[in-house]
């Protein structure tokens, strides 16, 4: 019998956290961003949305969206959100192991080890259905990037004033640089985001 593999059960270091940051922060983006599709394809405004859908996830919607256009018969719009909502099913189990499960240590190869409580296990058949998921830095990272690119693409085929105004900002406060926060003290290592047209 093989002897079991030590691993370093200390906290994540910056750089993971950081990592786990960014997961978080595309799938809120991609969250949103799918809200805006679905309230341009049926022209909802914000609250009839709310009203609408509610709080299901990101995949359900996608899920809605395609069963709309495959019911409209538009063949192009149908195939793409097919394709967003495969490509979704893959990126879930990635999405539940870090969002809602526990960091439980790092390999001695660097790898990340995660443990998913059970409720959150989808069922016996998808690649959901287990407890203990490893990662390299590399495949969070890649992980990042495709949801990245889920979201950018939803923009490009389903922007419209509806989406544009769950983005919109409440009359009291406008984008702009406040000098002396917190962002101002710490190092810049990242170019400048590209503003958007619609900013």
């Amino acid at each position: 019998m093989s002897e079991a593999e030590v691993i370093d059960s200390t906290a994540p270091d910056n750089n993971i956290i950081t990592l786990l940051g960014h997961i978080n922060y595309a799938w809120a983006q991609l969250d949103l961003i799918s809200s805006g599709a679905f309230a341009g394809m049926l022209k909802l405004n914000p609250i009839e949305l709310g009203i609408t859908i509610g709080r299901i996830e990101t995949q359900a919607k996608i899920g809605k969206m395609h069963s709309i256009a495959r019911h409209r018969r538009n063949k192009e719009q149908a195939a793409l959100l097919a394709k967003l909502k495969r490509e979704l099913t893959q990126l879930r189990p990635t999405r539940n192991a870090t969002t809602h499960g526990a960091y439980i240590g790092t390999t001695g190869v660097g790898e990340l080890l995660f443990k998913l409580p059970a409720e959150f296990i989808v069922d016996d058949v998808e690649d959901t259905a287990q407890e203990l998921f490893v990662f390299t830095v590399k495949e969070l990272e890649q992980h990042v990037m495709d949801v990245t690119r889920i979201a950018l693409t939803l923009r490009a085929h389903f922007d419209s004033e509806e989406m544009q105004k769950l983005f919109a900002l409440p009359s009291r406060v406008r984008r702009g640089r406040v000098e002396g926060s917190v962002r101002d003290k710490v190092p810049n290592t990242h170019p400048p985001p590209r503003r958007s047209s619609h900013e």
